[in-house]
Order: structure tokens, then sequence, then C-alpha cells
């Protein structure tokens, strides 16, 4: 993600083309241009140039690169949006704190929705663009640097898109997720040892046969795929742990009511749907080919044409 940078001395430019300065008493030197306020419109006749605040592309101390958004309106009529990036040499005043730059230029535009126009555009920004030095505050492009590299960074982790597995039931379900493989410790004053990356009570006794804590009581698996039945004869260090993780504020003891929920343990990501019994698809009203079901709180749909199922999860 881009930063925006701060060069407001980069277009504070008059109608003449001429760099704006701007002074208080007692400076010595033109301020930055910091506090004055984006976007900077330019105005000839019944014509409106906008440019939108600058970002910083790179920057190595001697050549500046960056873009701003900028748009072309004439009179009442919808504004054309495009993007120029610029380019300018650097001098850099670290006694003073200060960074000049000269020779600064457009290299190129792009304006897709009037590529008939696309020159005389760039021309109208180049108009403005003057040859006399503008002054940046050091620390402030340096940190936008620190910025835009902490950025670039970011967007080199790799990042995941898998689908989640989906997981349906018609009965009353409840989900355990697990944060990744099931991390076990053990557990003070006992034999038992908890899954300490899930907030679910989650336990494994000596024997390998896992406890869950769900409606007020136990449920008991070989393994945690299930399947989960009522704990036959529930021990006393099962409650000794229960003890602790609530002393301890680190617990969703899954309380509720009515019969227990059929428990689905995941370690990878994982979305649940439940319906109300059997599926109950009804048409999507409309000149669609869509079926969806009424009786789930999920987003269920099937396409009559591929016979495909669809569902809606975590926004796609």
């Amino acid at each position: 993600m881009r930063h925006a940078l701060v060069v407001t001395a980069l277009l504070a430019l008059g109608a003449g083309g001429a760099a704006a300065q701007t002074t208080r008493p007692g400076d010595t030197a033109p301020r930055m241009f910091a506090g004055e306020a984006w976007p900077r419109e330019f105005r000839e006749g019944a014509e409106v140039l906008t440019v939108y605040q600058p970002q910083l592309d790179a920057w190595n101390g001697l050549q500046l690169d960056g873009q701003a958004a900028v748009s072309f309106r004439s009179g009442e009529s919808e504004p054309t949006f495009g993007v120029m990036w610029f380019s300018a040499r650097t001098s850099v005043d670290k006694p003073a704190r200060m960074v000049t730059l000269e020779d600064l230029s457009i290299t190129r535009t792009s304006f897709p929705s009037a590529a008939d126009r696309a020159e005389a555009y760039t021309a109208k920004l180049r108009a403005q663009v003057a040859s006399a030095p503008r002054l940046i505050a050091l620390d402030r492009l340096e940190a936008d640097l620190a910025i835009l590299m902490a950025g670039h960074k970011s967007d080199a982790q790799p990042v995941r898109n898998d689908p989640p597995r989906i997981v349906f039931s018609s009965v009353p379900a409840l989900l355990v997720h697990i944060d990744g493989a099931p991390a076990y410790r053990p557990v003070e004053g006992t034999s038992l040892q908890r899954v300490v990356n899930t907030r679910p009570l989650l336990l494994r006794d000596t024997a390998g046969t896992h406890f869950l804590y769900v409606f007020k009581g136990w449920r008991e698996a070989r393994g945690l795929e299930g399947p989960w039945a009522a704990a036959k004869s529930p021990s006393r260090e099962l409650e000794l742990a229960r003890a602790q993780a609530v002393a301890a504020g680190v617990v969703d003891l899954l309380d509720g009511s009515g019969p227990p929920p059929a428990i689905h343990v995941a370690t990878t990501p994982t979305e649940l749907i439940v319906t109300e019994g059997e599926a109950n698809w009804t048409l999507v009203g409309g000149r669609t080919q869509l079926l969806y079901v009424m009786n789930t709180s999920g987003h269920v749909f099937k396409h009559l044409r591929d016979q495909k199922t669809y569902v809606l999860v975590s926004g796609r």
C-alpha cells in the first residue's frame, strides 16, 4: 500500500507555471506546503485541472519517482480521470534537513477512458510544471520512504487464498476450531493434557481419549475426528481441569441448552453450515436458474444449469 507523499511543493503552482512559495515571519527559506489541502485545482476558462495527493514510488537519494491521480473537467461535464507519473533529481542538504527537487518532469500519463484526448491532457499537465526548484523536508521524505519500504516488505509476504473446507450438517452442530495442529500442555495436578490453541475446553487423557466440555456436560471421542458421544463416567480430574480453566479466565465453555449438538473439530479454515433437517430448496424469484436453501441461516445456492452448489462464506 503506497503512503501518500506530502510533496505539496510538487504542484503548488500558479497559473503562469511558477511554483508558489509560502513564508512566515523569521523563515529564511520557503516552507514545505504540508498544511495546504489536497486536491489542487488549476482553472483556465471553463476548464478545471485537478491534481490529487501525490504518492511516493521510489527514492534512492538522487532520483525521486512518484505518481498522482488527476482529472480534467470542462464546464458542467463529468470529469475525466487519469494518472500521471513524475520524476525529479534531488539534492539533499543534511544540515538544513531539506531536499531540493530539480528537473521535475512528467514521465508518462494514462487516461484509459479518453485515449483520443490523452496527448492534449498531458500537454496541459506539463504546462503546469515549472522548472523552479522545490523544497521538501528531509525528515518527512525519509518517513514516507520508511513506510513505503515497510509496505513493500508486507507485499512480499505470501498470501494464501485457499477456500475453507465446507461442512454441512442437517442436525444441530457445533464447530470447534483449533489454530493449526493441536498443541497439548499438561494440566497441573492431573494426568490430563489440554489443547491450548483453541478456546473451548478440549482435553486428552493418557489413553488418548479426548474430552470436550459443551452444554454443561462432557463429550468424549477416541480421536479429534470423532464420533463424539456423552462421556460415560467423567473423572474428578476433568472437573479439576475445568475449575482451573474457569479460574484462569481463558476458556469458552460452549454454554447452551437442549440436546448436545454434533461436534466437528477443525484444524484448518472451515465453515459449518447447519440446516434444520434436510435442505429445503426453493427457486430464487425472477428469471433466474438458481435455487436456494430456505431452512438455514447460511447462504446456499444451486445453479440449475451446472447442478453445482454454491455457498457464500467469509464474503466470497
